[in-house]
């Protein structure tokens, strides 16, 4: 960053919030620090920048950030108008149009005020423009290895940059159309699963196809712009396409869902060993009032022990590189226990008991739709760690 002449350098932190300003030398110019939901909690020195929390531009006047597509108001912690998009509306946290990042802002922050439409889009593109190179590159890398020439000896950057942007416009269209379509699923009674993605993947298929056939039409000056937009024929197979690779994500999700909570039950069931084998490991992840509380009180002990337990699989979480690169800590109320990282990002988990009540009661959270549990008896003699 430039001004006046003098060079500065923003650092960011997680959520890409302004949080230190350093000069061209490397010395701290200004330091910046938030509550959760965006308001400053302190700041010393030189900030250098409007653009503050979560990279956002703040509206100094008014007190606002301006997110893009809305204005956000840290006081209040909402937008002060509501979205134009319900990202999922299974999830009972975006039908709060006015919410921001489904009240979980230590981990997630939102670009433009339309996350997940923002990001299906850019990933679309990134995927697309890797593919529309690929197209044209390989086949003819391909030759060049049976012809024994350099490998990238007749390759045409220029078409390859075409077939790039191609790619790209249709990976952003369906990637849009595909986040926009699967949100509506719901309310035209497809839900969110199989049908949901196969349509949802129909739609975004025709929406690709027809934009990256309009590309191509403007990239070539011997074609019309809207020839062959509208052939039936490419409409219908790029629909079957679309439907087959939508149902292929859906798949993977299971897959992938799969594979998480295997993992968080694993890890739970590994935490009651824990505590079944070393009653006084209880005794210390739980304080003293905690302890006190739970004497004597048949209710109140079980909720210690489901406390004692979460904290287990969170120190074995921590205590693994692989689990850390795969799960967060949360909690809090509100939050879930944990939430997915990497792979297993838009995933929620909690720990509780393995009993009918105590599902339900987690599943009719705000966060509670897609909840993967971490499910456990209590050990026999867990009374023991309040001792």
């Amino acid at each position: 960053m430039r001004v006046e002449g003098e060079i500065s350098y923003v650092l960011a932190d997680h959520l890409g919030s302004a949080s230190v300003t350093l000069d061209a030398s490397g010395n701290v110019q200004g330091e910046m620090r938030y509550f959760a939901y965006g308001a400053m909690r302190d700041a010393s020195g030189y900030a250098g920048t409007d653009r503050l929390f979560t990279g956002q531009r703040e509206v100094g006047e008014i007190g606002l950030y301006h997110y893009g597509a809305r204005f956000y108001s840290p006081l209040i912690r909402r937008f002060i108008s509501a979205d134009t998009v319900v990202p999922e509306q299974g999830r009972p946290q975006d039908l709060n149009r006015y919410s921001y990042v489904r009240n979980n802002p230590l981990v997630y922050n939102d670009p433009s005020g339309h996350l997940i439409n923002l990001v299906a889009g850019l990933i679309g593109g990134a995927i697309g423009a890797v593919i529309g190179a690929a197209t044209v590159a390989v086949p003819q890398m391909i030759n060049n290895i049976r012809d024994g020439e350099p490998l990238t000896a007749n390759i045409d950057p220029v078409e390859v940059g075409k077939a790039a942007a191609v790619g790209a416009v249709a990976g952003v269209v369906g990637g849009l159309t595909f986040g926009a379509a699967l949100a509506v699923a719901p309310t035209v009674g497809l839900g969110t699963g199989l049908a949901a993605h196969a349509a949802a993947g129909a739609v975004s298929g025709v929406a690709a196809g027809r934009a990256r056939r309009l590309t191509e039409n403007a990239l070539d000056p011997e074609r019309g712009l809207f020839e062959d937009v509208y052939n039936p024929g490419d409409i219908l197979a790029d629909a079957a396409l679309g439907a087959v690779s939508g149902s292929l994500v859906y798949g993977a999700k299971q897959a992938v869902s799969g594979v998480a909570q295997r993992l968080m039950q694993r890890t739970t069931d590994r935490a009651v060993g824990d505590l079944a084998r070393n009653s006084s490991l209880g005794r210390e992840l739980l304080s003293d009032a905690e302890r006190a509380a739970a004497q004597g009180h048949v209710r109140v002990a079980p909720m210690q022990c489901g406390n004692a337990v979460e904290r287990q699989a969170r120190n074995i979480i921590q205590e693994s590189r692989v689990l850390r690169s795969l799960f967060r800590p949360v909690g809090g109320a509100g939050n879930p226990d944990f939430v997915g990282r990497g792979v297993f990002s838009g995933l929620d988990f909690d720990i509780t008991t393995n009993t009918v009540g105590s599902i339900a009661s987690h599943a009719a959270r705000s966060y509670g739709n897609g909840l993967l549990y971490g499910l456990y008896n209590r050990p026999q003699g867990f009374m023991a760690i309040f001792e």
